[in-house]
């Protein structure tokens, strides 16, 4: 397929950004995916809800300022609509603490992170329309404090160190229509 994001763990292959979350919290961060069926099915509630119902959002409010697609024609409803779309996923799954699910960051967290951090961007906010919602602005401080100085350091860093730092030595770059390993 091609896809991204893909994670290859020895020669097991998988992708697409919940997949690969889900296998990560159950393979190597169970505190991030806890096995109690209630919250792990709140966690993959939030996931799924995210990945359809706010899936437009990053299309049309961030992707156009990164040249990945043309703005809509109509950008204050699309900045209207991605604002409508937040406040209700706030309202459904920020609401039993900090992060999705209460105090501990989950899998669910770490999913919805970077298009909320985006959201509270001053150019999304001026280009985009997209007035960034209060909860969305805690859960982002709330997020940078949990994750503490290694997201701090990863933030700061100039771009050329920030992209070795998160290639790694270990990882392939992406070449798009070359082989993955996800067919």
């Amino acid at each position: 397929f091609h896809a991204v994001p893909v994670l290859k763990d020895g020669d097991f292959c998988l992708a697409e950004s919940s997949a690969v979350l889900r296998y990560l919290g159950e393979t190597y961060a169970k505190d991030a995916y806890p096995t109690d069926p209630k919250l792990r099915g709140f966690i993959d509630w939030a996931m799924d809800r995210f990945s359809s119902a706010n899936s437009s959002d990053p299309t049309t409010t961030i992707y156009p300022l990164l040249g990945f697609a043309e703005p809509p024609a109509d950008q204050a409803a699309a900045g209207k609509k991605c604002v409508e779309n937040l406040n209700e996923f706030c309202t459904a799954f920020l609401t039993k603490g900090k992060f999705i699910g209460g105090d501990k960051l989950s899998i669910a967290d770490y999913k919805i992170a970077p298009f909320f951090f985006c959201c509270e961007h001053p150019a999304v906010q001026e280009k985009s329309l997209v007035v960034c919602p209060d909860r969305v602005k805690q859960f982002n401080k709330d997020f940078a404090a949990a994750c503490g100085a290694a997201l701090h350091r990863l933030v700061t860093r100039r771009r050329g160190s920030r992209q070795a730092a998160v290639a790694g030595p270990a990882t392939r770059p992406f070449r798009p229509g070359g082989t993955g390993c996800c067919v």
